[in-house]
């Protein structure tokens, strides 16, 4: 009996013992790493004062940083704009959110001033890394004061590394430091700080990107404004009246009644709900949509008469249509409409996390997307089925093989990071199985090569890639056919776009520029420090349309509207510039350096000669004194 209660004793303080093991790895497994090595740390009382002091301190910093970030669409820069603002589309790649220059918001989509679409999306490891650049750059206010631990010796904080990792619900902040702290006469080294903030900055950020995924790609603010102008009376679109009376439109009229009814309907939107102003999406912060009617907006309605809207008549002008309208009393409206205007959306948590988004109708119609991208934070299931032996060989454009080329594949909208080539140029791997994919081939100093193939068979792929060349880089402006030199007042956007989707640009200071061979679509523009102030004008405007009844089949009468133009201030004001295309060969990139020529005009004063300057830089080669880029030796 005795042996048997023992045996039982023993058994029991084994199940006590499995239990609290496997509840203590459990702890150990849940933990990250980060926090495991926390618990390493030990100090005494008198240390961990001078260190939790730091940690505190750290914090905040790194709250402050996470702040701005989540307030600049996870930027902490947001990049300067390559080109000049048209005072009549005035848009940039951000959104000045008071219009004074204290909240500026980056698009995450939108349309440049020469019509290039673009897609600004942030990475989680962008982020992180100006996240560090913030904390490094701001950690000095906790060594500035020190005053409450004059006891102490503290050095070793002159250099340090930044590492952070942003979760969900937490951030995580590693300081790499040989920090040194002296209490009477014991001293002790400190190799790393180890913060851990409580923020919702990652949940925020995955919410901000799965919402802009479907905003982007389901044309949700796109459809909902196209609705807009199908349901309000108030906007002009396509209808047929029985009316004898031909109606006309003040077109400024229309473009207000159009920015309120903007304001009212997109501070609606939602992504909680079944009715009509939600969006389905996968958000579990709160989210929040607005416009305002301060805001940059552009529209152009047609047909029309100068500022008066005027549908194209039924049937044309002939006779019989006249009749019809007339004596039947039928008018036929329809309107074209393009618009751009910003939509503002937060995310709302313990941070407010914001994003801009460019709505675009061209024709009636949403934008065509030209622009992908992948929005996937885990790896895409497509991405796990790689089952089709694939063989990849990477040449340069002198036949050699390139080593250490980066491969990915391009399935519909999900890229899959596939390897690197060896040292002959080689990758032998399985791809995801995908008719007409994208192969990829990238590597430092090299325009990424592409090829497109299927994978659903064995297959044997080749791509060629093009050595970037750097040469020498001149800009001269030719002002009324005589060269000349850029002044100091004036700046000067260049930018190319070149085969498989090379971008190069060159400023006022650029001495240099990378090209590969290929033909190039040039933008360029030169605007001068001018402040001009254009005077707002009253227009009184009038179109002609056939009286009411029978009498419209002889006799016409005029409707007039008092139109306002103008009224706005530049900082800056276009001078000139060139849109044009140029090639350049292989031999060509043995020269020296290249000379690239600007035509500018004299500086605009109104709205009139701003809108022809703009013509002229629109028109390409087609302008007086147009010289193309010239190589030097």
């Amino acid at each position: 009996m005795r042996g048997q209660v023992t045996i039982y004793v023993i058994l029991g303080i084994v199940i006590v013992a499995a239990l609290a093991g496997v509840f203590l790895l459990k702890d150990y497994i849940l933990k990250s790493e980060f926090e495991r090595e926390i618990d390493k740390l030990g100090f005494n009382d008198e240390i961990e004062v001078v260190y939790d002091y730091f940690v505190d301190c750290i914090g905040e910093v790194t709250y402050d940083g996470l702040t701005i970030i989540a307030s600049q669409g996870g930027y902490l820069n947001i990049e300067d704009y390559r080109y000049p603002v048209n005072p009549l589309v005035p848009f940039t790649n951000r959104l000045d959110v008071f219009g004074n220059g204290g909240l500026e918001v980056p698009y995450w989509f939108y349309e440049s001033s020469n019509g290039v679409q673009e897609l600004r999306i942030p990475t989680i490891e962008g982020v992180q890394g100006e996240l560090n650049e913030y904390i490094g750059n701001n950690i000095n206010v906790c060594t500035n004061n020190f005053s409450l631990f004059e006891e102490y010796g503290i050095k070793g904080f002159d250099e340090f590394d930044v590492e952070t990792e942003i979760k969900s619900d937490k951030v995580y902040v590693k300081i790499n430091t040989d920090l040194t702290i002296d209490y009477k006469d014991v001293e002790q080294k400190i190799n790393g700080l180890y913060v851990v903030v409580d923020s919702d900055f990652g949940l925020l950020f995955n919410d901000a990107v799965n919402l802009f995924r479907k905003i982007y790609q389901e044309d949700f603010l796109e459809e909902k404004t196209i609705d807009m102008l199908v349901l309000y009376d108030e906007l002009p679109f396509s209808f047929t009246e029985f009316s004898c009376e031909r109606k006309v439109w003040s077109k400024q009229k229309v473009i207000d009644d159009m920015k309120n009814i903007l304001e009212l309907n997109t501070n609606k939107y939602h992504v909680s709900g079944k009715d009509y102003f939600s969006l389905d999406a996968d958000v579990g912060s709160n989210a929040y949509f607005s416009y305002t009617k301060d805001w940059p907006f552009y529209v152009d309605i047609g047909p029309s008469d100068d500022n008066i809207l005027k549908s194209d008549e039924i049937a044309s002008n002939s006779l019989g249509g006249s009749f019809l309208r007339n004596v039947f009393c039928i008018n036929d409206y329809k309107f074209i409409y393009n618009v751009k205007y910003p939509v503002l959306i937060k995310l709302s948590s313990d941070l407010d996390f914001l994003f801009a988004y460019q709505v675009i109708i061209k024709n009636n119609q949403a934008k065509v997307s030209l622009v992908e991208q992948s929005f996937d934070f885990e790896t895409s299931k497509l991405c796990d089925s790689i089952t089709m032996p694939t063989q990849v060989n990477v040449y340069g454009n002198d036949l050699a093989p390139l080593n250490d080329a980066k491969i990915d594949f391009k399935c519909f909208d999900t890229i899959c990071d596939i390897g690197y080539t060896d040292s002959n140029g080689y990758l032998d791997t399985e791809f995801p199985q995908c008719l007409n994919g994208l192969i990829i081939a990238s590597k430092e100093g090299y325009n990424d090569a592409e090829l497109l193939t299927s994978t659903n068979i064995e297959t044997q792929n080749s791509l060629f890639m093009d050595r970037i060349i750097n040469i020498n880089s001149k800009i001269k402006l030719v002002d009324n056919g005589i060269v000349r030199d850029v002044n100091i007042d004036e700046d000067v956007q260049l930018s190319f776009s070149g085969p498989n989707g090379y971008q190069a640009y060159l400023d006022e200071n650029s001495n240099e520029i990378g090209l590969v061979p290929g033909v190039y679509e040039a933008s360029g523009f030169v605007t001068k420090k001018n402040k001009i102030k254009i005077e707002k004008q009253t227009l009184h405007e009038c179109t002609t349309v056939p009286m009411k009844g029978l009498l419209g089949l002889i006799f016409k009468e005029d409707k007039c509207f008092d139109v306002d133009i103008g009224g706005f201030d530049l900082d800056n004001v276009i001078i000139g510039g060139n849109n044009f295309e140029f090639s350049v060969g292989r031999d060509g990139l043995n020269n020296q350096g290249m000379v690239f020529y600007l035509n500018v005009y004299n500086i605009p004063n109104t709205q009139e000669e701003i809108l022809e300057v703009y013509d002229k830089v629109s028109a390409g080669d087609s302008v007086n004194n147009f010289r193309y880029p010239e190589y030097e030796n």
